[in-house]
């Protein structure tokens, strides 16, 4: 005999208890136990305890789990079509600007040739280079960071001596008659 009424934890179901059906939603969009808890319509006292508790439960736990599979799932795809869209466009862009392919009508008959724009061309190639991971920033040589250090030290020498300087003077200044 199941101690919780819900839908059948195999058929993937809404709730049936619809406090709890938005419980999950808000937990799955990111709210706290309690603050989802009492955004339902439950008590504030207690809500952080019995949030804790109301998220343990088998029928809920298993909801929120369902609930964020199915945004991730719906997230992956939304992004691998937009990313595939974005670099045939760009693809698309590079060779219409290095007038690669001619412009064509309706029916694919070629009617004319576009006009060369190394700009386009190179930003769109840029691009898809950046996207494939070809442009990674080169190391500095280690020749740059010991002639730095150099420099470093030699500023500070510098004004550790003229700094001894000015105390020499202020001490000289000191010691004179009135």
């Amino acid at each position: 005999m199941a101690k919780y009424k819900s839908a059948s934890p195999i058929s993937g179901g809404p709730l049936t208890n619809s406090r709890h059906e938005h419980f999950a939603h808000l937990i799955t969009k990111g709210e706290s136990p309690a603050r989802a808890y009492v955004v339902c319509g439950f008590s504030e006292k207690g809500a952080l305890q019995s949030g804790n508790r109301l998220l343990r439960r088998p029928d809920v736990a298993a909801r929120v789990e369902e609930l964020k599979t199915a945004v991730s799932e719906r997230q992956v795809e939304k992004f691998a079509v937009d990313r595939a869209w974005v670099l045939s466009m760009l693809t698309e862009n590079a060779k219409r600007a290095m007038q690669v392919e001619p412009v064509r009508d309706r029916e694919g008959n070629p009617i004319g040739q576009y006009t060369y724009q190394g700009a386009v061309a190179n930003k769109a190639l840029e691009l898809l280079g950046k996207e494939l991971g070809m442009f990674q920033p080169k190391p500095e040589p280690e020749g740059n960071i010991q002639e730095l250090m150099a420099r470093l030290n030699a500023g500070r020498d510098r004004a550790a001596k003229e700094k001894l300087e000015r105390e020499a003077k202020a001490a000289d200044l000191a010691n004179l008659p009135n």
